[in-house]
């Protein structure tokens, strides 16, 4: 893949290293969510210290930042609040809210209500909570179940 992007480049463009390493990284670009899984795939080897693992965790964590185009203090918070969120709701609407590259917290919530809403989901989510019961998320939703279609539900703005 690498040296297909490589020689795909002009020869002035071959010269340089910033083109050539721009077009490289292109081919190889991976999305958001491959970054942010990669966070949580972190494990510490045998014969690695923790130093190494850190930095590594460090390295991961900014491509994810990088990948989401994280430039504030707040575009984190939102990040983080939305991954939390998101292993909150059940997982037809993490599924909506991944799909509409949702970034605010807030929007995520009006989406998730109005799925909510327009499929029944709330009242099922709730009857768990309330119940006392702790369920594993995978049991919210029918195995069988495949996703539905949510085009008709407005999306925030």
């Amino acid at each position: 893949m690498a040296r297909a992007a490589y020689a795909c480049l002009s020869m002035s463009e071959f010269v340089d290293y910033e083109p050539v390493k721009e077009a490289v990284l292109k081919t190889v670009e991976m999305d958001p969510e491959m970054y942010r899984r990669r966070i949580w795939d972190i494990w510490k080897m045998s014969g690695q210290t923790h130093l190494e693992v850190a930095r590594e965790c460090g390295v991961r964590f900014d491509r994810w930042c990088k990948s989401e185009e994280v430039k504030t203090v707040d575009d984190i918070r939102q990040l983080v609040l939305l991954e939390h969120f998101k292993s909150l709701v059940h997982p037809e609407i993490k599924y909506e809210i991944s799909k509409n590259r949702v970034k605010n917290l807030m929007n995520a919530a009006r989406l998730a209500d109005q799925l909510s809403v327009a499929h029944k989901m709330y009242k099922e989510e709730v009857s768990h909570k309330q119940s006392g019961v702790r369920h594993n998320r995978s049991q919210n939703c029918d195995r069988n179940h495949k996703y539905q279609n949510y085009s008709n539900v407005k999306q925030p703005s």
